[in-house]
């Protein structure tokens, strides 16, 4: 498959997620964050890079009020061709970012010697090869180009039906070793 494909195949990604009643998003969301903080615990991860969940995507707000040790840290993206990771806590301002996201407006920024580390990915689409398709904007790949050698664990947030048979696969594109749905926890071949 080629690059052109992409567009397609995330149209019908996101055509099924938005299919998914409000009720069975909020059910499937709860199992979801609660096998992602079981993940956490069973990986020994005590600093966790996470999104704010916008629209229909997997909501992830258990996890910023859950286990107070854990050191959560939310994206910022001053700009498109840079993401930057900052530490939230109950005082945290939040305000929408350039893509619509709920983004802190201050904290202090992750370090990569914060470890270990988790960092938890949105997608519109998988497939068990631990192949994400994102949004198309490209902000978590290039984080993740710079510093994978830091992540300790990449997990991938999706509904089941999200799953594709086989996604195009690009060079730069770094494969997760996780991804939970509200079926399954799908442990990704690493090769």
């Amino acid at each position: 498959m080629s690059d052109i494909d992409k567009p397609k195949i995330r149209e019908q990604l996101l055509a099924r997620r938005r299919s998914l009643s409000s009720e069975d998003r909020q059910r499937f969301s709860a199992t979801i964050q609660r096998s992602l903080c079981d993940q956490l615990d069973r990986y020994g991860i005590r600093h966790a890079l996470i999104y704010r969940a916008m629209n229909d995507e997997v909501d992830t707000g258990m996890v910023f009020d859950g286990d107070p040790a854990l050191a959560i840290y939310a994206p910022h993206t001053p700009h498109a061709e840079h993401m930057e990771w900052l530490r939230i806590g109950p005082q945290s301002t939040w305000a929408r970012g350039r893509f619509g996201v709920m983004e802190p407006q201050a904290g202090e920024p992750w370090m990569p010697d914060a470890r270990p580390m988790a960092l938890i990915c949105p997608m519109t689409g998988f497939d068990r090869r631990g192949n994400r398709l994102g949004m198309g904007q490209g902000c978590f790949d290039r984080w993740l180009g710079v510093h994978r050698h830091h992540v300790d664990l990449l997990v991938g947030l999706a509904y089941a039906c999200q799953e594709w048979p086989a996604l195009p696969v690009e060079d730069h594109d770094i494969p997760l070793q996780l991804i939970l749905t509200e079926r399954e926890v799908i442990a990704c071949p690493t090769s």
